[in-house]
């Protein structure tokens, strides 16, 4: 699937329903096979971090990332990365609210 299909509402609705973190990894802008997908899902991402900061959101618990299917190491590297900033953010503050 392209990540340009990854509109800011599925990420809205990860982090609305609890997730810690929502990362997109997707093709490298010169590698899309479907022209405007990478920028149509980097305009998203932009957009939605605006509107994380309205709500009160982190903007690192957004992740977007552009990996080639031989860099396996590099996938690795920006998972654990990810992984461990949303560790030292703490659980995702939505849930917290809705547990009280």
């Amino acid at each position: 699937m392209c990540s340009g299909r990854i509109g800011p509402h599925f990420i809205l609705h990860a982090l609305e329903k609890g997730c810690d973190g929502v990362m997109v990894i997707g093709c490298y802008q010169n590698d899309c096979r479907f022209i405007t997908g990478f920028e149509n899902c980097k305009k998203g991402i932009e957009m939605l971090v605006k509107y994380l900061h309205i709500l009160g959101l982190n903007p690192k618990r957004i992740k977007f990332e552009s990996v080639n299917v031989t860099e396996g190491l590099k996938f690795t590297r920006i998972v654990s990365d990810f992984i461990n900033e949303l560790k030292e953010l703490g659980p995702n503050p939505i849930t917290q609210i809705e547990a009280k």
